[in-house]
């Protein structure tokens, strides 16, 4: 099977999502934060600083999703201490 066939075949199976845009001011233009994204990028950017994430060589997902959970719950514990 061709990767044609595989991205097209993936595009109907993948529910399609349309992204909604939420204006406050219509009458505004240029850009506008969005409200409470920082907390999501400042969580990935602590993420981040983890040494074991730098680099993925890892085979499966389940490893990496573990190393993502186990510094997720290095950074709750320093928060808590």
């Amino acid at each position: 099977m061709s990767t044609f066939t595989c991205l097209a075949i993936s595009e109907k199976i993948t529910p399609q999502r349309r992204a909604e845009s939420k204006q406050e001011n219509p009458g505004k233009q240029g850009f506008v934060a969005i409200a409470k994204r920082w907390i999501v990028e400042r969580t990935n950017a602590w993420i981040n600083q983890c040494r074991v994430l730098w680099k993925n060589c890892e085979g499966s997902i389940k490893t990496s999703q573990t190393k993502i959970r186990i510094c997720a719950i290095g950074l709750i514990l320093r928060r808590i201490a």
